[in-house]
């Protein structure tokens, strides 16, 4: 399947999800708030995309640890992925939440055909 964003666009106006629907328990840049955002009706998705010590792109804005996470003194490009994989994503009250950081290849896995 190709897809043409131009000719899509010139046809309707294309809605594209900046790290999916975040709000209340769902942080951005997970699978549920990429979920959320196509039951709301997103095109496209938008995300963002970091590597762990060893080499694995994870699903997550570089930088936004201490935001995100609660991290002060690591970013994930210092850990490796079997670490990343044990962090847990933040709500706007900071207490932690059930959200992991997912490898690329499982969003891209996931969305694949979908947006």
């Amino acid at each position: 399947m190709k897809f043409d964003l131009h000719q899509a666009a010139s046809e309707k106006m294309i809605v594209v999800a900046h790290r999916g629907v975040a709000g209340g328990n769902i942080p951005c840049n997970t699978m549920t708030a990429y979920e959320t955002a196509l039951k709301q009706g997103a095109d496209m998705i938008e995300t963002d995309v970091s590597i762990s010590s060893d080499g694995v792109l994870v699903v997550f804005h570089p930088g936004e640890e201490p935001h995100h996470l609660g991290l002060t003194d690591r970013r994930l490009p210092q850990m490796t992925f079997e670490e990343i994989r044990t962090l847990r994503y933040q709500n706007y009250d900071h207490a932690p939440t059930q959200f992991g950081i997912v490898p690329f290849d499982d969003l891209l896995e996931a969305f694949r055909g979908r947006c």
